[in-house]
C-alpha cells in the first residue's frame, strides 16, 4: 500500500514538472513571436523610411536593401521575361543592363511590369535613352519557377529577347557580359519604368501579436492547472 502511494505522488510530482516545463515552453514561444513582430514593425519601417547607400559601398547583399547606382542603361539589348501574372492578368517584366562603366559588372534593373498585349501589331514602348544619371531601386532578384524549359533564350538573336524565367548566369552568358549576383528593383518614383509594388511577401506584425496571445493564454491555462495541482499534493500531505 505504502508503495502505492510513492508511485501515485511519484506520478502527480512528474505531471506536475512536465506542466511546468510545458509552460515555460509556452512562455518562450509567446516572447519569441513579440521579437518576430518586432522584427517585422523594424523591416516594415526600414522599407518605407530608408536611405540609398551606393552599390559600391555595399558589403552585404540582403533582399530590399535600398540602393543607387550611377550610370546608363543600354537600350540595344534588353529583356523581357515572359508569363509573369499579377491581379489575375498575364505580363512581362521589363529587365535592362544598367553600365556603371565598362570595368564593372552589369547591373541588371527590373524597370517592372507591363501588360501582354493579344496583338503583336500593338507592342508596349520600353526604349530608354542612354544618358548618365543615378538610379534608386532595391536589392533583388529574378522571379523563379519550379520547372523550366531547356531552352531559356530561343534561336531569335534579335532584341529585346523574350525568355521564360532566365537566371542572371544565362543573361550574362547571352549579353557576353558579368553581372551584378542580384538584380535592381527599380525606384516606384522613377519615370523610366513601368508597374512596379515591391514590397516584401510575409505576414504583418499582427499575426504575430496574435499567436504571442495564443501562447499566452495556454500558457495562463497551463499554470492554473499547475497551482491546482500542488494545491491537491499538498492536501493529500496534510491528510497522512
Amino acid at each position: 500500500m505504502e508503495y502505492l502511494i510513492k508511485k501515485i505522488f511519484h506520478f502527480r510530482y512528474m505531471s506536475l514538472l512536465l506542466l511546468s516545463v510545458t509552460t515555460i515552453a509556452l512562455v518562450a514561444l509567446g516572447i519569441w513571436q513579440l521579437d518576430r513582430a518586432k522584427q517585422k514593425e523594424t523591416i516594415s519601417e526600414q522599407f518605407t523610411h530608408s536611405t540609398f547607400k551606393n552599390i559600391e559601398e555595399i558589403s552585404e547583399i540582403k533582399k530590399f536593401k535600398p540602393i543607387k547606382a550611377k550610370g546608363q542603361f543600354n537600350n540595344t539589348q534588353q529583356i523581357i521575361i515572359d508569363n509573369i501574372v499579377q491581379q489575375g492578368a498575364i505580363g512581362q517584366f521589363v529587365i535592362t543592363p544598367f553600365e556603371l562603366d565598362e570595368k564593372q559588372p552589369l547591373l541588371m534593373v527590373n524597370r517592372g511590369w507591363i501588360k501582354k498585349l493579344k496583338s503583336v501589331d500593338h507592342v508596349t514602348d520600353i526604349t530608354v535613352d542612354n544618358l548618365r544619371r543615378t538610379i534608386n531601386g532595391r536589392i533583388g532578384q529574378l522571379p523563379k519557377i519550379g520547372i523550366r524549359n531547356t531552352q531559356i533564350f530561343s534561336n531569335d538573336k534579335s532584341w529585346p529577347r523574350i525568355t521564360h524565367f532566365p537566371t542572371l548566369d544565362e543573361i550574362s552568358i547571352e549579353l557576353k557580359r558579368e553581372t551584378f549576383p542580384f538584380i535592381l528593383l527599380l525606384s516606384s518614383d522613377d519615370p523610366d519604368g513601368f508597374k512596379r509594388e515591391w514590397k516584401p511577401i510575409q505576414s504583418g506584425p499582427k499575426t504575430h501579436y496574435f499567436y504571442a496571445v495564443q501562447w499566452f493564454l495556454m500558457a495562463l491555462v497551463l499554470l492554473i492547472i499547475s497551482v491546482k495541482r500542488v494545491k491537491t499534493i499538498f492536501k493529500s500531505k496534510n491528510l497522512e
